[in-house]
């Protein structure tokens, strides 16, 4: 999914970018994780 490789892409910059970065990734993961749910009803409603 793109939004899990744009979580990977946050990881790559350097340190001094940590704390921020890991609430930035924890935002997408969260984001992610409400896309994936989302589908995943859409799925079931259509079955």
């Amino acid at each position: 999914m793109m939004c899990l490789n744009n979580c990977t892409y946050y990881q790559i910059f350097s340190d001094e970018y940590h704390l921020f970065l890991r609430q930035t990734l924890i935002n997408c993961l969260v984001n992610c994780l409400q896309l994936v749910i989302i589908i995943y009803l859409q799925c079931l409603f259509c079955s």
